[in-house]
């Protein structure tokens, strides 16, 4: 198993009290793991995105 990042944390905290329902199913199914890790993913690239914007701005 993976170890996630403080965004895959942060991110199954968040699913696990506003969307318990999800977080249930997603468990079920085994693909609450990989779910996180998406989600992690897609957060470090949206952060790279707008640092690298900033750093254009000055």
């Amino acid at each position: 198993m993976i170890t996630l990042t403080q965004y895959g944390m942060m991110a199954e905290e968040h699913w696990r009290k506003f969307c318990p329902r999800m977080v249930k199913g997603l468990e079920t199914s085994g693909r609450l793991q990989e779910m996180l890790l998406a989600a992690e993913e897609k957060t470090e690239e949206e952060l790279s995105t707008l640092r690298r914007q900033l750093m254009k701005q000055g």
